[in-house]
């Protein structure tokens, strides 16, 4: 497992880093997420962008169907926060996160760092994505839970990505990620880390509409628990123009956060189980 982790990261590098290029504000996504997973894209410098993220019940099912509105009636997760251009190819964030896994009330703070960009006609570009995620729930008194929080860095959570990006023409754009899911508390039978990779895709139908798919592959520990689903999606993203990007999407993850979806994903797309999401983001330049 080791040997492929390091053959993975060395594939993406070479594949996207052929040589280091002048710095570029050439697209590759509109967006700086593609469903849930990060696009390698980053805030202009200075830019403040405000955003919120939703994702209903399930739409079928034993919680879904008509009786819920298909799904329209619950949430399974909410996001609100603000990223910011803090140099020409760095972003930070700070978001509040409801939280649909076994820990809620979740602060997640990030930073992207493109470190390479190049080509204007059929772009591509490398970044790293660091998260820092800190639960805020109430400490359980179960010591089996996930909660129990013996200290307090136990409350946190950590991801991080390499991920690269490219447009392949006018209408098609992909990425391919490595990443990591690292709990400072996990229950005696489990791992601290969590390795999977994350691909994206993105179709231009229109100068305002394209569509958007991403799945996320666990490489290590999947297949430990039986209800385990890997997460799937797809969206639509629509441009407003302004500044104004608007995403209507359906996965089955409930989670929004690489820290709550990964490792907590059970909801089946046989069964019913993916859901209705949105995500609204406006930029202003201060």
């Amino acid at each position: 497992m080791g040997n492929l982790k390091i053959l993975l990261m060395l594939s993406i590098w070479i594949s996207f880093t052929s040589a280091v290029g002048q710095n570029v504000q050439a697209y590759i996504y509109k967006d700086r997420r593609i469903i849930n997973s990060w696009s390698t894209e980053v805030l202009p410098k200075r830019v403040l962008d405000f955003r919120v993220g939703h994702r209903f019940g399930d739409f079928s099912g034993s919680g879904g169907g008509w009786k819920t509105f298909y799904g329209l009636e619950n949430a399974s997760d909410i996001s609100i926060g603000f990223d910011y251009g803090m140099l020409e190819d760095v972003t930070v964030g700070l978001h509040r996160t409801k939280g649909a896994g076994p820990l809620s009330q979740l602060i997640n703070g990030h930073i992207m760092w493109r470190i390479t960009s190049r080509g204007t006609e059929r772009p591509s570009s490398l970044g790293i994505m660091v998260m820092s995620t800190m639960s805020t729930m109430p400490k359980s008194e179960n010591s089996s839970s996930l909660s129990y929080f013996p200290k307090f860095q136990h409350r946190f959570l950590y991801y991080s990505e390499l991920v690269g990006a490219k447009r392949f023409n006018a209408v098609l754009s992909g990425s391919l990620g490595l990443n990591v899911v690292h709990h400072n508390y996990v229950q005696t039978d489990r791992e601290s880390n969590l390795f999977a990779m994350t691909a994206g895709l993105r179709i231009q139908l229109s100068r305002s509409f394209a569509l958007l798919g991403e799945v996320t592959y666990p490489i290590s520990r999947f297949g430990q628990d039986e209800d385990y689903h890997f997460p799937l999606g797809f969206g639509l993203e629509w441009e407003t123009g302004g500044g104004h990007i608007f995403q209507v999407n359906l996965i089955n993850a409930r989670g929004l956060s690489e820290t709550d979806y990964i490792p907590y994903s059970r909801s089946d797309w046989r069964e019913g189980g993916f859901r209705v999401g949105f995500t609204i983001a406006r930029k202003f330049r201060i």
